[in-house]
């Protein structure tokens, strides 16, 4: 699985000593041993092509156009049903469509970019040094503002007191930019000090808008959690909305999470998102889940009505235009020792699952079970 997916860079959220930092780090970054493969949830009742629906589901629209990073560093897109395909970014990753579907957002060795719906028009939105090992931790375009949203990892040099030894450590923060170009980013969420000596981390990383443009839903610290936008257009406190994160060991200071949210999606009526849980750095869990949220009071946050599992394995769930389909990318499954199962090819590619988890789409995003698209969006 490691070899398929991007490299990130996670932190937790612990108050710790500087000391405790970098042996957290190395560890980190050495990633962790691939687990038993968890049991297999249970199977959808049909697999469907694109143009038919399940019990009580509408068709899964062949015209829904839907951008994916194909697996070998480009982006394409194509119709539902395989048809119009083109390549139109090469060296490009995550791709974001803006609200009015005419441009799309994506990532670059380590920096935002954004494009015509065509490919072309390409403009970088941020100046950092660019890294192909760094890629961004989530785009979401606010589709009431017009300002794009994403994750990135960053360095923070800390300065040790009291005999200890400081140095950089990593964080992920939340950042949002004019799609104008013409400002600087803004950061939203990021790294938190506490007081000399001890640090409070935290990595905020794959926002989602909601349709309103009112919500913000991304991951901290492998947990599910959503902000609000405030009258005056700032970022309000964010609340914790799921407890995803799962620990395989401790570390010296705190804990580490290693299962984690990875992204989310919203429904168009804003009443229930899909996000994704995965093993970080290693392989044994890629769950696709959804969460129903309750209406909410005045002044008090959302609450969780139903937090519930499909059955599929795959990753970078995303909700259809129309309410009905989450599109995902197939988990390739692996086993305890990195090796990948023979049925393997089979979980590969790009899927839809309806939103009862009754019915699956196999979509013709690949030329053949090599092919693992990453990222994906319509």
């Amino acid at each position: 699985m490691a070899a398929h997916r991007r490299r990130r860079v996670a932190v937790v959220l612990s108050v710790v000593t500087i000391a405790s930092v970098t042996t957290f780090l190395l560890a980190r970054l050495a990633g962790y041993p691939s687990p038993p493969l968890p049991p297999s949830p249970p199977s959808p009742g049909r697999t469907a092509a694109p143009g038919e629906g399940g019990r009580g589901v509408r068709a899964l629209s062949p015209t829904f156009r839907i951008a994916f990073d194909d697996g070998d560093g480009n982006v394409s897109v194509m119709n539902a049903d395989g048809s119009s395909r083109k390549l139109i970014l090469k060296d490009a990753s995550q791709p974001c469509w803006s609200p009015d579907r005419k441009r799309l957002a994506f990532a670059r060795k380590g920096n935002l970019w954004i494009a015509n719906a065509d490919g072309t028009g390409q403009r970088r939105l941020t100046r950092w040094a660019e890294d192909p090992d760094n890629d961004l931790h989530g785009i979401s375009w606010d589709p009431a503002r017009g300002r794009i949203a994403f994750g990135r990892a960053e360095s923070v040099n800390v300065v040790g007191i009291a005999g200890e030894k400081g140095g950089p450590v990593f964080a992920t923060a939340l950042y949002e930019v004019d799609p104008a170009g013409t400002a600087a980013p803004v950061r939203l969420f990021g790294f938190r000090p506490e007081r000399p000596g001890r640090i409070r981390f935290t990595s905020n990383e794959y926002p989602a808008w909601s349709a309103d443009g009112k919500t913000l839903a991304f991951a901290r610290n492998g947990d599910l959690w959503l902000a609000h936008r405030g009258e005056g257009g700032e970022i309000e406190d964010a609340d914790r909305l799921a407890a995803a994160a799962d620990y395989d060991e401790d570390s010296e200071g705190g804990s580490r999470w290693t299962v984690a949210v990875t992204a989310a999606s919203w429904a168009p009526d804003g009443s229930w998102l899909a996000y994704g849980r995965e093993r970080v750095g290693g392989s044994g869990v890629a769950e696709v889940r959804v969460a129903r949220l309750g209406d909410g009071t005045p002044g008090a946050p959302r609450t969780l009505e139903e937090d519930r599992l499909l059955p599929v394995y795959g990753w970078s769930p995303r909700v259809s235009p129309d309410g009905e389909w989450v599109l995902f990318c197939g988990y390739p499954l692996t086993g305890p020792n990195g090796t990948e199962v023979p049925s393997d090819p089979e979980h590969r590619g790009l899927w839809a699952i309806s939103r009862d988890g009754r019915t699956t789409v196999r979509l013709p995003a690949g030329d053949g079970p090599e092919r693992q698209p990453l990222s994906a969006i319509w």
